[in-house]
């Protein structure tokens, strides 16, 4: 009971300051060409404004890492989002397709897939 109050009071005082951040994230692309998992790229300042936007490509300069991503802006500081980067068109294409890499080592809708 005690680390829950403890726990209400340091979220309490978290809201109180008026900070406000969301994360900002996407699924990467993996070197067989699906996407991995949705997962956390960077915190931005400000308010969540959804997941629900067009599709873009975002590249970690210092990765190189690439995400493909629904979130709208305000997007990452530092990472490429113009989509001119060559494994962008990979990774938007895998979005599209919902090609997502799976446990095994598959995964879920591969370009390669046979028409049903």
């Amino acid at each position: 009971m005690r680390n829950g109050l403890l726990l209400a009071l340091l979220f309490a005082a978290a809201a109180c300051d008026g900070a406000t951040s969301h994360v900002y994230g996407g699924d990467k692309l993996d070197t067989k060409g699906c996407l991995d998992p949705y997962s956390a790229i960077d915190v931005i300042d400000g308010p969540s404004t959804g997941q629900s936007c067009a599709p873009v490509c975002i590249v970690d300069p210092s990765g190189p890492f690439t995400y493909a991503s629904t979130d709208c802006a305000p997007y990452p500081v530092g990472f490429d989002q113009s989509g001119t980067a060559a494994s962008c068109a990979t990774a938007l294409a895998a979005l599209a397709r919902k090609d997502f890499c799976l446990v095994d080592g598959g995964s879920s809708n591969p370009l390669d897939a046979a028409p049903e």
